[in-house]
């Protein structure tokens, strides 16, 4: 008789673990089913968010942007330290001669030293102004391509709301599901590749496209 115990308990125990593994499964399934209506339902709602420090890190756009501002930025300091460079030069030999020249030519020498700087403060204040001008341009030119594409994007997809999302500042929790940043940022570049594509084209080919319109 006690022969037949263990088979026996064995397969009460195997029962009790299907049983067991079939409520796990389904808690599981309830769980997943769970979450699966919360992302419905999020999306139903037309409410999603983009991470704006990955937008800016992965749009070409922005980044060519930053680069071509920076060649900017290097140009005007090395036009500018050429300029410093040669009215130190003045400045240099005009100390060491000053004592070999008259007084009249001293003045005078003097003077144009110094009207050379105020002018050089006056170039170099021009040339930030520009540098100013031009980060503003981009900047207004990305706020323009970003608001034109999510305009479109969330017609297209649905969105009721799409909110830039920075960690910390704005929002301090977002639930992955609802981050389309990867989406957005892959849309734009496409868009950013194919405007420079069109932008590169000779003026004939274009001239023969509008022909064919």
């Amino acid at each position: 008789m006690k022969k037949h115990l263990l088979p026996l308990a064995i397969s009460l125990f195997l029962f009790g673990a299907c049983q067991n593994n079939e409520q796990k499964t389904d808690e599981q399934g309830n769980q997943t089913a769970t979450e699966t209506n919360t992302q419905e339902k999020d999306e139903a709602a037309g409410i999603v968010y983009i991470n704006s420090d990955s937008l800016l890190a992965k749009y070409d756009f922005y980044k060519d942007a930053q680069k071509e501002l920076e060649k900017k930025r290097q140009s005007f300091e090395q036009d500018l330290n050429r300029r410093v460079s040669s009215l130190e030069r003045d400045i240099a030999n005009f100390q060491q001669k000053a004592n070999s020249m008259t007084l009249q030519q001293a003045k005078a020498t003097e003077q144009s030293l110094i009207e050379r700087q105020q002018n050089l403060a006056q170039y170099k204040q021009t040339l930030e102004n520009q540098y100013l001008e031009e980060e503003f341009k981009m900047a207004e030119k990305l706020n323009k391509n970003l608001e034109d594409f999510m305009q479109r994007y969330a017609k297209e997809k649905g969105y009721k709301l799409i909110l830039g999302y920075k960690p910390g500042v704005t929002v301090w929790y977002g639930d992955p599901a609802l981050d389309i940043t990867d989406e957005v940022v892959k849309r734009l570049n496409e868009e950013y590749k194919n405007q420079s594509k069109q932008t590169d084209k000779p003026a004939e080919e274009k001239k023969s496209e509008k022909k064919a319109e």
